[in-house]
This record gives C-alpha cells, sequence and structure tokens, in this order.
C-alpha cells in the first residue's frame, strides 16, 4: 500500500465525492471523542449513505473570508501563501484537504485558517494554544503532507487575527490513525453502523414510539428502585450520624477515643489566591482570617 499520495480535484463537486471514500481531517475529531457537535453514527451516515452536513451561515461566511484572512495574515508575515487543489492521503484510510501552504524561514508550513466568535474560541479546551478540536485536524494534516510545521489563524468576532503555531506530535497522529483505521475497516468498508451511546443520543433522535418491555427490563427496573431505595435510606442514616457528630463535637476541635482522633472540625480557607497574597499580602492575611468548619472523620 502506498503510504502517503495526494489526488487532484478540478471542482467542489469533484472534491466532495473523493473525500467520500476516506476520513476527513476535520473528521477525525469525532472518532477520538474531542468534536462536541457530530456523532460517529453521523460521520457513518455521511459515508455510507451519502448525507452532507449542512452548509450553516457562519460556515458560508468563513468560505468567504478565508481568502482575505489568508492574505492579511501572509502580509503580516511577510510570506506568499498558495492554495491546492489536492487531496493528500495517509494509508488508503486518512485524507487531507489544506487551506493554503506557505513558506515561513525557507519552511514548507500549513496554514489553518478559521473565523470564529471569542465565545467559540474560548470554550473549547485548548492544546498549545489551539482549540483540540482544531488541534487534532492539524495533526491529521500533517501526518497526510509529511509536513512538519503548523499555523493556526483565527479571525475572532471579525476583529483579532489570532495566531498559533503547532508541530508533529507523534502520539495524537498515532491516536489519529488508530481511530481512523478502525473506524474505517469496521464501519465504512462492512458497512456495520457504529453503536450510538446514551450520551450520544439528543433530543430531536427521540421517536413517537415505544419499546415493548420484556422479564429482563423488568428485573432491571425492579433492581434499579430497590438499589435506590437502600441509597436514598443510607444517605439520610449518613447525614442523621454527621448531625450527631456535629452535635458531640460542640465547640471542641475533635473527639478522641482511646488515643484515636475520630472526628474534627476542619478549617478551609474562603479565600486563598496566590496571586492575590503575593500582590496583596496585608489583604491576603485580613481575608484568610474567615474560615468555615467542615467535620472530618477518620478513615
Amino acid at each position: 500500500m502506498i503510504i502517503k499520495e495526494k489526488i487532484k480535484f478540478n471542482s467542489k463537486e469533484e472534491w466532495l465525492q473523493l473525500r467520500r471514500n476516506y476520513i476527513g481531517a476535520s473528521e477525525v475529531a469525532i472518532l477520538t471523542g474531542h468534536n462536541p457537535y457530530r456523532t460517529p453514527l453521523d460521520l457513518y451516515l455521511d459515508k455510507v449513505e451519502g448525507f452532507e452536513q449542512p452548509i450553516s451561515e457562519r460556515m458560508q461566511w468563513g468560505n468567504i473570508l478565508e481568502d482575505a484572512i489568508a492574505r492579511e495574515w501572509a502580509n503580516r508575515n511577510q510570506t506568499k501563501v498558495t492554495k491546492s487543489n489536492f487531496l493528500y492521503i495517509y494509508r488508503g484510510v486518512l485524507a487531507a484537504t489544506i487551506d493554503r501552504f506557505a513558506k515561513v524561514d525557507n519552511e514548507t508550513v500549513i496554514v489553518e485558517i478559521k473565523n470564529m466568535s471569542d465565545y467559540a474560541f474560548r470554550s473549547y479546551p485548548q492544546i498549545n494554544g489551539i482549540p483540540e478540536i482544531y488541534y487534532i485536524q492539524i495533526q491529521a494534516q500533517l501526518l497526510c503532507t509529511g509536513v512538519n510545521k503548523a499555523y493556526f489563524v483565527a479571525l475572532i468576532n471579525n476583529g483579532e487575527l489570532y495566531e498559533a503555531t503547532t508541530s508533529t506530535d507523534m502520539e495524537v497522529q498515532d491516536m489519529i490513525i488508530i481511530n481512523a483505521k478502525s473506524f474505517y475497516e469496521n464501519h465504512i468498508i462492512k458497512k456495520v453502523p457504529p453503536k450510538i451511546s446514551s450520551k450520544e443520543i439528543k433530543h430531536s433522535d427521540l421517536e413517537e414510539s415505544y419499546v415493548d418491555g420484556n422479564e429482563e427490563d423488568y428485573k432491571i427496573f425492579e433492581e434499579y428502585k430497590i438499589l435506590s431505595g437502600a441509597i436514598s435510606d443510607l444517605e439520610k442514616k449518613r447525614k442523621d450520624l454527621q448531625e450527631k457528630m456535629k452535635e458531640r463535637l460542640g465547640t471542641n476541635k475533635a473527639v478522641i477515643y482511646n488515643g484515636n482522633k475520630l472526628f474534627w472540625w476542619d478549617k478551609s480557607v474562603l479565600f486563598n489566591s496566590k496571586e492575590f497574597q503575593k500582590d496583596n499580602p496585608e489583604l491576603y492575611e485580613k481575608y484568610k482570617t474567615n474560615v468555615i468548619l467542615k467535620l472530618s472523620t477518620a478513615r
């Protein structure tokens, strides 16, 4: 098998048809659990049933503004960017389309361009200053092309041009190809849809129908009721015992029996900021005197 190859496309329609045959770099985060919006079943339906994700208003504007963002980034970095009309493929499974290539310090780099709100940018967990959903995408792009460095460039709130760089992350790339290869071979090739977990079920997926229960369903339900009742009773007893221990303590620090400390009041500082302590030592001393008492017990 050819490890890396590239296929030229001449139109958007041709590109859409080509990418259906592979796991796209922008789709990998679905399989690694880093895409909060789409599920593996969504991806399966795209590839096997030919469903296409609808283009949102924001996505449309992102496409329109992409060229302007690329030009401005190039001007600020005193370099040139080139658009690619190739689909880069890795091991016949993973594929990537590159927004732009550029030369920085005589090194070819990938430039991944986004247009996003500040809220969206801040809401994602980040790796090296890049939202993890896009970090996964960029690592897949680096893997498919063999390039070692990439720039993440985002126009935020149509007012701030943000830039972060990253390089090859072998650990993440290994995770990418393992997930992509497994999904491709076990679901796309075999045309077996992935199981959907309860976490992935959206309200819009619910149907106006019912499932006929069986004896096993009833046993599960009855066991659940019994356990729920037992937990509720135990929690009530636990709280009652806590109150008795608090009453026993009163204003004393601890209860000791046979030389062992059984239960005691713990102090918890309500205001405990290292930065605040460094900048305002006097105020810190004042605030740290505000404490609450929390019951602790021996294990």
